[in-house]
């Protein structure tokens, strides 16, 4: 009996985990915000660059100036890419901090504690690296890749597995493949995604590319 009791603890306990992640995660932002200019594009990635600066000389990154814009609290996602290559990647989706505040600190994070199965840099790769920032809108609750607009990013959810996957990650343009592709850098199998205990959001992606914008 007392072997039940502990075992229908560990299952509320999950279930309660699991719906505070996905009720802090799905709301989305109370008023409609204007898309970045290009102007605070450039600012974001300079403060990003910033942040990778200052840890491969060893310092404290220097404090930016910024705008009402770069103040508001947005999900974001930060990728660095080697050799045009994905090499590490992190991102807040819950209580996340002001954009000019967030796009330093994910970089400082993607450096040393990237999301998932990624190597942290090495001081070589660091010094070659572009950055990639993403700021997530529009949250939305899927309950198929039917419902993943064109080019969106899609977050599961599977126990207290959380992943990201961003539409530049694969090659095809089908939610139904970057759905598995998830999965797959979860560590789930590719069709997870399909199971009932898997939840799926999709967000709209504004990106900043340093590609498009220079150092």
């Amino acid at each position: 009996m007392a072997g039940f009791k502990k075992i229908s603890l560990i299952v509320f306990l999950f279930l309660l985990k699991s719906s505070l992640l996905l009720a802090q995660t799905a709301a989305p932002p109370a008023v409609a915000l204007p898309a970045l200019t290009g102007q605070q594009k450039r600012i974001l990635l300079l403060i990003a660059r910033e942040a990778l600066n200052a840890a491969l000389e060893n310092r404290a990154p220097r404090e930016p100036r910024v705008g009402p814009r770069l103040e508001v609290a947005q999900p974001m996602v930060v990728s660095l890419y080697v050799d045009k290559k994905l090499r590490s990647r992190a991102w807040k989706l819950k209580s996340p901090l002001p954009l000019h505040q967030e796009a330093g600190a994910l970089t400082a994070s993607a450096i040393s504690r990237p999301a998932g199965n990624f190597a942290p840099l090495r001081p070589d790769e660091l010094a070659k690296a572009e950055i990639s920032l993403a700021v997530l809108t529009n949250y939305a609750r899927a309950n198929d890749d039917r419902e993943v607009p064109p080019r969106a990013a899609v977050i599961i959810y599977n126990g207290f597995i959380e992943w990201l996957a961003m539409p530049g990650d694969i090659e095809s343009n089908k939610a139904a493949d970057l759905l598995s592709h998830a999965c797959q850098e979860a560590g789930l199998r590719p069709k997870a995604w399909l199971l009932p205990q898997t939840v799926i959001f999709s967000a709209r992606v504004e990106e900043l590319r340093e590609t498009l914008f220079g150092d």
